[in-house]
C-alpha cells in the first residue's frame, strides 16, 4: 500500500559459507491462514495474481540446497529470508574434472 517500504539485504554468513537474502516490507502482512498457504503453487489473494512467485522461489532455493523462511503478521509486514549454501572455492591447483575434452570433428 501507499507509504509502505521494502528493504533488501544480502550477506555472506559463516560458517558454511551461506548466502542470505532478506526482503522485508512494511505492508499489510498476511493472516495466519494466508501465511500457511502462501507457498502453495497457484495460491493467490490478488485478483490478477498467478500464485507462482513464492512457490517457484521455494523450489529454486530448495533445489540449490537452501531453505526459505517467511514471517508475517497482519498490519506489520512480511519478512522473507533465503539461505543458500555457497560452494567453497576449489583448492589452488585443482582442476575441473567435470569437463571432458572432445576430439575435433574428423579426427581420431
Amino acid at each position: 500500500p501507499r507509504g509502505s517500504s521494502i528493504e533488501v539485504e544480502a550477506r555472506l554468513r559463516a560458517p558454511g559459507p551461506v548466502f542470505e537474502l532478506s526482503v522485508a516490507d512494511t505492508g499489510t502482512g498476511m493472516t495466519p491462514e494466508v501465511l500457511a498457504r502462501c507457498r502453495e503453487l497457484f495460491f493467490t489473494t490478488k485478483p490478477s495474481g498467478s500464485g507462482i512467485g513464492l512457490a517457484l522461489c521455494e523450489r529454486v532455493v530448495s533445489g540449490a540446497g537452501g531453505r526459505m523462511e517467511i514471517d508475517s503478521s497482519e498490519a506489520h509486514g512480511t519478512l522473507v529470508r533465503v539461505f543458500v549454501p555457497v560452494a567453497p572455492p576449489a583448492p589452488a591447483g585443482a582442476t575441473d574434472r567435470t569437463a571432458t575434452p572432445r576430439a575435433a570433428a574428423g579426427t581420431t
